[in-house]
């Protein structure tokens, strides 16, 4: 089963997770960002959107390096 590049925690089996389009790493939404700051993101946002952890340095295609990362809300 997948971990959480942050916590280590499982993933939950439906797929709901964020994955980083820079470095392929997934996270839970609350160790990666705020999950209504994802649902508002675009389709293309969401493929581009790269994580606070790894890729923080690295601008995306947006030019924004994860928007809303707020790693300490991970309640797994």
């Amino acid at each position: 089963m997948a971990q959480c590049y942050y916590c280590n925690s499982s993933l939950p089996a439906s797929g709901d997770v964020v994955t980083c389009f820079g470095c392929n790493n997934k996270f839970h939404f609350g160790c990666s960002l705020k999950e209504s700051t994802y649902r508002r993101m675009s389709e293309d946002e969401r493929k581009k959107w790269r994580c606070f952890h790894v890729c923080k340095n690295s601008k995306g295609a947006t030019g924004i390096a994860s928007p809303g990362a707020q790693p300490h809300l991970c309640k797994i």
